[in-house]
């Protein structure tokens, strides 16, 4: 396989075949989580609003070196304000801090089991790349909050607690959740999933749920709620709720090949997968929830197969976010590299480039005197390249989201 390349090239057409069929090939399951423009303990080594995938396997693997490692592993932690992906220091046996890098008076210790819960290790990142690289840190007090106790989960809690606790751990006022909920109706298009202050404040003082399923979704999305859980907190009872697919003349699609409703084995799906099959020895598991969000994550209106790039085989990338990184999302229509105003090489625009060989190449680039110019970043292994516009390369676009591995 090539170092970089288009992911069509590795493609065929096929026959359409049901989702639930790639879910075979799942070897275990993950927790994925979305990192706040906030996070002082995320940045800079996670971007605001890049999805991680955290193992939970590995949630006491720091307690278990027996050593401290704050500039190491990020992991995902669950305490009294909420959620952080942090680095972490061990003080002692049941407590650890909070580490950032960038803000020193953000340090909090925290007592585990009381204050806070290592719920695992982020080990993958879908890292979304803006115009705009540079990070800037949020204006807090100098001094955090004293910790707070965790909120303690509780699947038999009624409909009122559950909503106020939910909000409470995300950090959301009514006024500021309400705002919130104009992105859902500007999303959807459908006024209906607005909700008012004072409606949120009623919810957590009636008993009874919404009526309206669009004030449902919207209390799910803003507070992080799981939508099972809703109904069992509402006294829905969902033991026999239906569990058969929607038949498939109901649905406007292609119909998929029948397979007599079974289910194909591990081993059967592997031999008629190639790439697939590497993939999933080392990714493990196939996020398909993700698939209605790939025009946000990629910030591409229109997401295509042909805007992903394979660049898994680059064992020398010419920029620190392609480390172990395997796919990259591309935006075709840009294709002026501008001067960039960032003041570190990791937080300029990355660009792909074909060369004139049929080889292509990623980094940071800009366009001098006719030139296009390939920068270097400290510590890699590749100096500055030039090549000629339109002669020695061309710019097929810019990067807008990248799929790497912590490792």
């Amino acid at each position: 396989m090539p170092p970089i390349a288009p992911l069509g090239q590795f493609l065929g057409p096929a026959e359409p075949r049901r989702a639930r069929e790639l879910l075979t090939l799942n070897k275990r399951r993950f927790l994925y989580a979305k990192v706040g423009e906030e996070d002082v303990h995320a940045l800079p080594h996670l971007a605001p609003g890049s999805i991680v995938r955290v193992d939970e396997r590995r949630s006491k693997e720091l307690l278990s070196d027996g050593k401290n490692n704050a500039e190491g592993r990020i992991f995902l932690v669950e305490y009294g304000f909420g959620f952080t992906c942090s680095r972490l220091m061990v003080l002692e046996k049941d407590r650890i801090m909070l580490h950032s890098p960038q803000r020193h008076c953000a340090q909090l210790e925290l007592r585990l089991g009381r204050e806070a819960r290592i719920l695992g290790l982020v080990d993958a990142e879908i890292r979304t790349i803006t115009c705009d690289q540079s990070v800037q840190m949020p204006h807090r007090s100098a001094a955090l909050p004293k910790p707070q106790p965790l909120f303690a989960p509780n699947h038999q809690t009624n409909l009122k607690d559950l909503l106020e606790s939910s909000r409470l751990r995300v950090g959301l006022s009514f006024r500021e959740a309400s705002g919130l909920s104009r992105w859902i109706v500007s999303t959807l298009s459908d006024e209906h999933y607005f909700a008012a202050p004072s409606t949120l404040s009623d919810y957590e003082t009636l008993s009874a749920p919404p009526r309206h399923i669009q004030k449902i979704i919207t209390l799910c999305v803003l507070y992080c709620i799981d939508f099972r859980e809703f109904l069992r907190a509402s006294g829905l009872p969902l033991d026999y709720e239906g569990r058969d697919p929607i038949p498939d003349e109901l649905v406007p699609r292609q119909l998929p090949k029948q397979s007599h409703g079974r289910v194909p084995s591990e081993e059967e799906s592997r031999q008629r997968h190639g790439l697939l099959d590497s993939l999933m020895k080392q990714w493990e598991e196939i996020p398909l929830f993700l698939r209605y969000s790939l025009n946000e994550l990629t910030g591409l209106k229109n997401f295509s197969l042909s805007d992903v790039f394979w660049v898994g085989g680059d064992k020398t990338p010419n920029h620190p976010l392609l480390i172990n990184a395997t796919f990259v999302a591309v935006n075709r229509r840009v294709k002026k590299p501008a001067q960039s105003t960032a003041k570190f090489v990791r937080e300029a625009p990355l660009f792909l480039l074909l060369k004139r060989d049929g080889s292509y190449l990623c980094g940071c680039c800009t366009l001098q005197q006719g030139s296009l110019v390939v920068h270097a970043y400290p510590g890699g292994l590749i100096g500055t390249q030039q090549f000629r516009e339109g002669i020695d390369a061309e710019v097929i676009g810019q990067v807008t989201t990248i799929l790497k591995r912590f490792l």
